[in-house]
């Protein structure tokens, strides 16, 4: 029944370490009040993305309404197989799902969602979003999702 916000990120690379930390701050303190789950899951792309850089990562998004795993980078390619991209891989990637979405068992469609992985990127130009304009992003799904009635 609550809005899901999923992300998939690296625990080494500095855009993911912002995107969690804007997390944080745009959703998660500045709507206390929002009936939100964030699920981050932190994968494995780069060498050095451990279980323990992940653990340490994992003190940018300390709200309890925030869940962490630690993974493969198969979390990656099982998003992008669900967003119709098979064989690809989708991190540093911020995705929010209505809260009536079922997962049974693929995942549906995001509402809406965020990444960066550059302009020419295969999830598309209007959808990659960076430094401020990614706290912006997050700050108007927040302003949008407090919005709702449940």
């Amino acid at each position: 029944g609550n809005v899901r916000i999923l992300a998939i990120l690296s625990p080494t690379t500095t855009s993911s370490l912002q995107a969690a930390q804007y997390l944080q701050q745009e959703i998660m303190e500045a709507k206390p009040q929002l009936e939100v789950a964030v699920y981050v899951v932190w994968i494995q792309q780069r060498s050095g993305d451990t279980y323990d850089a992940a653990y340490e990562a994992t003190a940018l998004l300390s709200d309890p309404r925030a869940s962490h795993y630690y993974g493969s980078d198969a979390a990656a390619a099982y998003v992008a197989d669900a967003l119709g991209y098979p064989g690809e891989k989708a991190w540093n990637l911020i995705m929010q799902f209505e809260d009536n979405a079922l997962w049974e068992p693929e995942m549906p469609r995001p509402a809406r969602y965020y990444h960066q992985l550059g302009p020419d990127h295969w999830l598309g130009a209007p959808f990659y979003v960076t430094g401020n304009d990614l706290r912006n992003a997050l700050a108007a799904m927040a302003a949008d999702l407090e919005g709702w009635s449940f």
